[in-house]
């Protein structure tokens, strides 16, 4: 299975270089985030870095790091591939609808996400 952001800006991804750093959601509700450099990339590259990011197979170590912040808590780690979930994005469940780059502060954007 491979994760992908369904693109609901209501545009295109812009061509702009204007964001240093990106931080999105590794859990279902957001209590688990990352951060990543992107200064230089514009922001349909920044999604593809995020998507490969998410696209990384679930460890054991990854799982124990978000799993009480997902739509299933109480699923364990065992479980995860007879219901399907084989990389990381596939824990957002379906927050993978990309609604904005929300500036934080100077040069930080947060991606924001729905379902």
């Amino acid at each position: 299975m491979t994760f992908k952001y369904t693109n609901s800006l209501g545009r295109k991804y812009g061509r702009d270089k204007y964001i240093k750093y990106i931080i999105f959601n590794i859990s279902r509700y957001g209590e688990h985030q990352r951060t990543l450099y992107v200064e230089g990339l514009t922001e349909s590259q920044i999604v593809k870095k995020i998507e490969k990011f998410l696209n990384q197979p679930i460890t054991a170590e990854y799982f124990n790091e978000v799993k009480n912040d997902l739509f299933h808590d109480d699923m364990l780690f065992e479980e995860l591939s007879t219901r399907g979930y084989e990389v990381v994005g596939d824990l957002l469940t379906d927050a993978k609808f990309l609604e904005g780059f929300d500036n934080i502060v100077d040069g930080t954007y947060k991606i924001s996400t729905g379902s």
